[in-house]
């Protein structure tokens, strides 16, 4: 039966009485969109603060029906469970998905934290009738951001002299 609201009606009709009754169905679409974010990957597990990491995720509607075009969230958390409250690195356009399409993308981002262990994550926004949203974010995955090790040196002063100037990225290592 087509989505759509039906009126029956019933006429019983005899001698002794004219009686009729209607009874009124809807039926409607129960298919619902549900986006389900999947494992994700990096290019690395350590790095210092203010470098480059990438990020690979997977977004699929699991769902049985379209699920429209959403957004794909980037975050850093100081724990494992990543949410919209931890900080978003960034963000990029999701496509529209048929039941059972799937999307991957990657996306290059610039962690800047103090030296300790972090997890990040994905999350894909919820969409209007999504089915179940508690798959909408990705577990989070560790990282380490080192200290930043870079010694720099300068030509060694000696008494009475003086130096001006400031130290380039040649005199580090």
């Amino acid at each position: 039966t087509e989505v759509g609201t039906y009126i029956f009606s019933l006429d019983c009709s005899n001698a002794a009485s004219n009686d009729s009754a209607s009874v009124t169905i809807t039926v409607i679409d129960e298919t619902q969109p549900d986006l389900s974010v999947g494992d994700i990957d990096t290019d690395r597990i350590s790095l210092v603060s203010g470098e480059l990491l990438r990020l690979y995720v997977t977004i699929s509607n699991i769902g049985d029906a379209h699920a429209q075009a959403s957004r794909v969230r980037y975050y850093l958390s100081h724990d494992r469970t990543i949410s919209g409250q931890d900080q978003q690195l960034a963000n990029r356009p999701s496509p529209g998905l048929e039941p059972g399409q799937s999307y991957s993308t990657s996306r290059e981002l610039t962690v800047t934290a103090d030296p300790g262990i972090y997890w990040v994550g994905v999350c894909v926004d919820v969409i209007p009738n999504e089915a179940a949203t508690g798959n909408n974010c990705s577990a989070g995955l560790e990282i380490t951001i080192e200290p930043d090790t870079a010694v720099c040196s300068s030509q060694p002063i000696s008494c009475g002299q003086s130096r001006s100037g400031s130290l380039g990225s040649s005199d580090c290592t």
